[in-house]
């Protein structure tokens, strides 16, 4: 009985001390947590060019098997595949990118982002990584990019993967664009790292957990971009 009550406030100081570190150095501790997910998930990060254009992305390339490609949705990047490609691990190759505007990819301020050159230019990444064909998953904006792919080009895409896609008729109007009616407002862009929670609060029914140190870290790339 003692061993497990020694046991238990060694867990409990433990997480305590994990805590304070996590608030107190949450650019360090939220890297360190990025790195442990890709780990975890057998995903490389790397980097290809494409029309001029630098494409960060993460690559399980020693994984066998057919390929997924996964594209984020407005205001997120490839790491918020991360946790998801851990249950993918073993079920073929995982590939996350950043869009042209988005994560640690290119972000010229002429450029076209409309859903149809965002398409155009994801036919050109799986070009460049030499892949006539792929599993295309597709998260909110990412879901109308892999949907315009599928339109334009049908021979390279096996299937489609639509977690809540943009640019599909639901019976009932979402919150954000009842407030972009009324308002004016585009409720899923955070101005400021305050308004990031506003923003996970709208979008999200059921939060997933996050150390403070992330959910710091994705407020102030969510303001900053």
């Amino acid at each position: 009985m003692k061993g497990l009550l020694k046991l238990l406030l060694v867990l409990a100081a433990l997480s305590l001390v994990y805590v304070g570190v996590d608030h107190t150095f949450p650019k360090p501790m939220a890297g360190y947590t990025l790195r442990l997910q890709h780990w975890l998930a057998g995903m490389e990060a790397k980097t290809v060019q494409i029309d001029g254009l630098d494409i960060a992305y993460l690559d399980s390339v020693k994984q066998e098997g057919e390929p997924l490609v996964l594209v984020h949705g407005i205001g997120a990047d490839k790491d918020n595949f991360a946790g998801v490609a851990m249950l993918l691990r073993g079920h073929g190759r995982i590939i996350a990118l950043d869009l042209p505007g988005f994560g640690d990819s290119s972000k010229p301020i002429d450029a076209d982002y409309s859903i149809t050159a965002q398409a155009e230019r994801l036919g050109q990444f799986l070009d460049a990584l030499k892949l006539p064909r792929a599993h295309l998953g597709g998260s909110s904006m990412g879901g109308a990019i892999v949907l315009e792919v599928a339109r334009l080009h049908p021979d390279r895409v096996q299937s489609l993967w639509l977690l809540d896609p943009a640019g599909v008729r639901s019976a009932k109007e979402s919150e954000m664009l009842r407030r972009y009616r009324e308002t004016g407002e585009m409720a899923l862009f955070a101005q400021t790292p305050d308004q990031f929670q506003s923003v996970l609060d709208m979008a999200m029914a059921k939060q997933p957990p996050l150390p403070y140190s992330l959910k710091h870290a994705l407020a102030l790339a969510a303001a900053a971009n």
